[in-house]
């Protein structure tokens, strides 16, 4: 069945879409990790003029967000600023005027925290600026289950269908999925752990996770304001970590306790 028959035979709920940039349209991993090779020296390559703007789009991306357009969805970009390059507010709003057209860049949101926004369906790749407390249905672009844009859509067009009965459902799982399941601040992996003892070594890269200083460092399972939370193996001391960036297989976090970076070196694949 073609794609307009397939929409027209049924009575679609129209769904206001939240849509992830960074990672879920627009490529900034890939940026990243090039911009990292070009000058091997730099800390934060996302803080660079023209970073956000160059992004390229994720394949797939642009023509599946006009394909919820024309279905009449209400789809909206919210995505989360970089404090280390001011001008991202204004790259992200011409990227999006480049691919989507100027009526587009009046439907953008920059926003730290994502739970505070409203809406039916979030696709975002994230863990770390409240997703997991979205109280619509979120969907992880980049997950077992949403691998492509392609799947996505199927998705959304099922939820648009079967409407409050498929997302109180998914809403569940979801529930569950958070209660059982942390993604790892080093590599990304996902990590089963006892809701009774808050935090666990990560099965892909635990032994390899060490900071500055060469100690072994294990993680708590929850996210915090600004970061993710861990904690040393040897002292059984608490710090703050940024996000995890990537550069080929060495994923980097910055340890805001003592100031330098949390390293761990590990196969894992970055979520």
């Amino acid at each position: 069945m073609s794609r307009e028959a397939e929409v027209s035979s049924h009575k679609l709920m129209k769904l206001k879409i939240l849509v992830d940039m960074d990672d879920t349209i627009a490529n900034y991993s890939e940026a990243f990790s090039r911009a990292r090779r070009a000058v091997p020296g730099i800390q934060y390559p996302q803080s660079q003029v023209d970073f956000f703007r160059n992004l390229d789009p994720i394949a797939g991306a642009v023509r599946c967000v006009e394909e919820l357009i024309e279905e009449g969805h209400d789809v909206w970009f919210l995505t989360a600023p970089s404090v280390y390059n001011p001008l991202s507010y204004m790259e992200k709003r011409i990227w999006i005027e480049k691919h989507f057209g100027l009526n587009m860049a009046h439907k953008m949101i920059i926003a730290y925290n994502k739970s505070m926004i409203e809406g039916d369906v979030l696709i975002d790749d994230g863990t770390v600026h409240g997703q997991c407390e979205f109280r619509g249905i979120w969907l992880r672009y980049g997950s077992s289950s949403y691998g492509s844009w392609d799947e996505l859509v199927r998705e959304v067009r099922a939820i648009s269908v079967e409407g409050v009965e498929r997302s109180s459902s998914h809403a569940k799982r979801a529930h569950d999925t958070k209660r059982r399941f942390a993604c790892c601040p080093f590599c990304g992996a996902s990590v089963e752990f006892w809701s009774a003892f808050p935090f666990t070594a990560c099965e892909s890269c635990a032994e390899r996770a060490t900071d500055e200083n060469g100690r072994s460092v294990d993680y708590y399972n929850t996210h915090i304001s600004g970061g993710l939370e861990g904690r040393y193996s040897d002292t059984n001391e608490v710090y703050s970590a940024d996000y995890c960036f990537i550069d080929g297989t060495e994923c980097v976090a910055v340890d805001t306790r003592l100031g330098g970076p949390a390293i761990c070196v590990c196969v894992g694949k970055h979520a």
